[in-house]
């Protein structure tokens, strides 16, 4: 049995990608999209068979993941998969590129490297998080695989970008999401449907 962790439509990314059309990305996902792409143009230290991906496809893959990710699960410290995390009373997020630094970089990305091993410690829920949005993302763009590891079709390209991204993303960077309440309510059934199969 699994617990559901995404609000948004999955359903609908699925198709988009499957398909290789465009995310239509809503205005809020842009600002993190933005994070994750500069963060992914060290993901070739990691994962060099990344060089071989044209831009479209990493914007594709940062669109994605943008989408997936939850980032009221990322921004704080021990969390619960079940239901949405209620935002800070007071809250400053950072825009991206307001300070006039794109991306934020939490740790030296001169120190990563194909045999590179990273634990992530007390990072562990921001990596099973970014693991979960980029085996999603690898798994429905097709030929991705192929492109990223012909050999064995494995989960070790989502396990490297997403230990790459936790070690060098600075979680304040994301933006939070303000979910609809059709969001909401769909999710929480789901999770109430869930629950009742126990």
């Amino acid at each position: 049995m699994s617990w559901p962790i995404s609000i948004r439509d999955t359903r609908y990314l699925e198709n988009i990608l499957k398909e290789g059309k465009e995310i239509n990305l809503p205005q809020e996902c842009k600002y993190n999209s933005e994070v994750i792409y500069g963060l992914l143009q060290y993901a070739d230290k990691v994962l060099p068979r990344f060089k071989f991906l044209p831009n479209k496809e990493i914007r594709k893959i940062s669109d994605s993941v943008a989408y997936l990710i939850r980032p009221d699960l990322i921004k704080q410290v021990g969390h619960s998969l079940f239901g949405i995390q209620p935002l800070p009373e007071v809250m400053f997020p950072m825009i991206y590129g307001e300070d006039g630094i794109k991306v934020h970089l939490r740790n030296n990305p001169n120190e990563l490297s194909e045999d590179w091993d990273f634990h992530a410690g007390e990072y562990m829920n921001v990596g099973q998080e970014l693991f979960r949005c980029y085996a999603t993302t690898i798994s429905w763009i097709p030929r991705m695989h192929e492109i990223l590891d012909p050999e064995n079709h494995s989960f070790q390209p989502a396990f490297k970008l997403s230990d790459m991204t936790t070690f060098l993303l600075v979680p304040n960077d994301l933006t939070d999401y303000k979910y609809s309440q059709d969001e909401i309510d769909k999710f929480d059934k789901s999770l109430v449907k869930r629950a009742l199969e126990i």
